[in-house]
């Protein structure tokens, strides 16, 4: 069952929805970016390159789609289509985009004084591939959602 999962994910077959709250408003309100990640292991960071990627560069692709904008914050749903390390943190920043209560990849000062010391991301939504066989067969196009009204970042757009 372990591998069949490990080869969902690695083959791109499992979706997976996150929700997070940026500075700003993202242009164009919904869009898949496209960029490259290279991550350096003495930091623990990764470095998006939007243009002129570096040969070792790893290509991410990040989905992603304005649900409300409130007071300078977006709340984006976001879909990733790669899984690299920060990728969501990284590359949203990088779109100019920081998440709310990003140390790593944002501005946290003003947000640590609102209240939010971590970055507002959350895993969300799961979704299974329709065609699924052997152990996770009865999986087969289900979708598992967490209620997400209870998540700190979410009550500032209600």
């Amino acid at each position: 069952t372990l591998r069949e999962m490990n080869s969902l994910i690695r083959d791109r077959r499992l979706e997976k929805y996150y929700l997070c709250a940026v500075h700003g408003a993202p242009e164009p309100p919904a869009a898949t970016a496209r960029a490259h990640l290279l991550r350096n292991e003495k930091t623990k960071t990764v470095t998006v390159y939007l243009k002129n990627p570096p040969k070792n560069a790893k290509e991410i692709a990040t989905r992603y789609r304005t649900l409300k904008e409130k007071d300078g914050l977006s709340l984006l749903e976001v879909e990733l289509l790669t899984g690299r390390t920060h990728q969501i943190r990284a590359h949203l920043a990088a779109l100019g985009h920081p998440l709310l209560g990003d140390g790593k990849y944002g501005v946290n000062r003003a947000d640590r004084q609102r209240g939010f010391h971590h970055q507002a991301l959350a895993s969300v939504r799961l979704v299974f591939p329709p065609d699924l066989e052997g152990h996770l067969s009865y999986l087969a196009g289900r979708s598992f959602a967490v209620d997400t009204s209870e998540l700190p970042f979410v009550k500032l757009f209600i």
